[in-house]
């Protein structure tokens, strides 16, 4: 695990292997191990680096709101600082929107794009905030209800039915289970 020092926050990431670099970017409220399934065997052929979005994972939590092109400048960023002129790009859900506004803005910088359960427009957008701000409402009143409505919402019925069993199976990075505690 490394650190870059990008845009005035801390990216956390981790590379592995030697080949042309593959950089793949999780969705909305998780982090670089979304990819843990596949950076083994990637990294036979590629140079996998995955990275924890800002406000996820050990990467900084600033306080500041952002957009989409803020983002996309810390994918550029990133790449700047580890010396990559073009790399595959591979994005789940919001790393997909993020991977598709970064080879419209820097359509020399992108080679491949994988695009994993995303759309092209991000118009899901506004209504994942206002999902998110519903939640950080109830959180307020109530932050188990707002945990469990969260989890319903971002984990499958199996690894629900693990939490309900033991709680301490949580992850503590998790985004917004991190801020309940």
């Amino acid at each position: 695990m490394s650190f870059a020092d990008i845009n005035d926050i801390k990216i956390c990431y981790e590379t592995k292997g030697d080949g042309y670099p593959l950089i793949l970017i999780h969705g909305y409220a998780s982090k670089k191990e979304t990819w843990i399934a596949q950076v083994d065997t990637l990294s036979e052929q590629f140079k996998v680096i995955t990275y924890d979005l800002r406000s996820c994972g050990m990467s900084s939590h600033p306080d500041q709101p952002y957009t989409l092109d803020t983002l996309v400048e810390d994918l550029k960023g990133l790449m700047d600082f580890l010396d990559i002129d073009t790399a595959h790009l591979g994005g789940q859900s919001l790393g997909g929107w993020i991977i598709q506004n970064f080879v419209l803005k820097y359509p020399k910088r992108a080679n491949k794009l994988v695009i994993i359960g995303s759309n092209h427009t991000g118009d899901g957008l506004n209504s994942l905030k206002d999902s998110y701000v519903d939640l950080y409402e109830l959180r307020k009143e109530d932050p188990a209800v707002a945990f469990w409505n969260f989890i319903r919402f971002v984990h499958t019925i199996k690894f629900r039915k693990l939490l309900e069993a033991d709680l301490k199976k949580k992850n503590p990075r998790n985004c917004f289970c991190r801020t309940i505690n």
